[in-house]
């Protein structure tokens, strides 16, 4: 059984920023105040943490923020999977983070690559544990199986403005859109917080039937259908 997106009627945003590390508080804060979900992938064993956050924070009081706002929690390994990995690997990646996430109380259907030297990607194997354990993913799969084979977007590959026009872009062709960052100190980079602000402003300055900010869970609800 193959899955394949339905034509959607807009463009569909999704953020997310990865690893629940330090930047995470002040990107939820930005997506708090312009009233958008943030979809963070969320390594377990960070949720401790309490980073520089002016209101001390842990990663773990931000998630039930995002949850609260409508946002997701979407499963996220500090173990990358390269050719040479076991049984045991693929089973830390794809079960006991997902069973330590909901132990906190959070839905969890997505998750997305954790990278490194020589992680694997496009990988039969990959889609199986993905199969096995939750409904979408980013390239926890293979080329052409559309519901876990979908890279990503990083805003920090580019300036604001081909940001700003590429965003233009997507609206114009409807297009499912999955932002990703790690954060950044650089006033230069897009994963700052300052630029991620206006490429939020922009955003969501388009009419609601040309473009929205969602949960991927949302989308995949939406318009994932089953093939023949």
């Amino acid at each position: 059984m193959s899955f394949r997106m339905k034509e959607t009627d807009r463009a569909f945003f999704v953020l997310t920023i990865d690893d629940a590390n330090r930047f995470l508080g002040r990107i939820y804060d930005i997506c708090h105040e312009y009233g958008v979900p943030l979809c963070p992938a969320i390594i377990p064993w960070n949720l401790d943490n309490v980073y520089d956050d002016p209101e001390k924070r842990s990663a773990r009081e931000i998630c039930r923020l995002i949850v609260k706002d409508g946002g997701e929690i979407i499963s996220h390994s500090g173990k990358f999977l390269t050719k040479d990995s076991t049984d045991e690997d693929y089973d830390e990646v794809f079960r006991k983070t997902k069973e330590a996430l909901i132990s906190e109380g959070f839905s969890v259907r997505g998750i997305i690559t954790a990278g490194g030297p020589g992680y694997l990607d496009d990988d039969p194997k990959l889609l199986e544990w993905s199969r096995r354990y939750y409904d979408y993913s980013d390239r926890n799969g293979v080329r052409g199986e559309p519901q876990y084979w979908n890279p990503r977007y990083w805003p920090g590959d580019y300036t604001l403005e081909e940001n700003l026009r590429n965003i233009d872009g997507f609206v114009r062709d409807k297009k499912f859109v999955v932002f990703a960052m790690h954060g950044s100190d650089d006033p230069e980079s897009c994963e700052c917080p300052e630029k991620f602000r206006e490429i939020i402003r922009h955003i969501v300055s388009l009419t609601i039937d040309k473009a929205v900010i969602t949960t991927w869970a949302d989308v995949f609800d939406r318009f994932w259908g089953v093939s023949e």
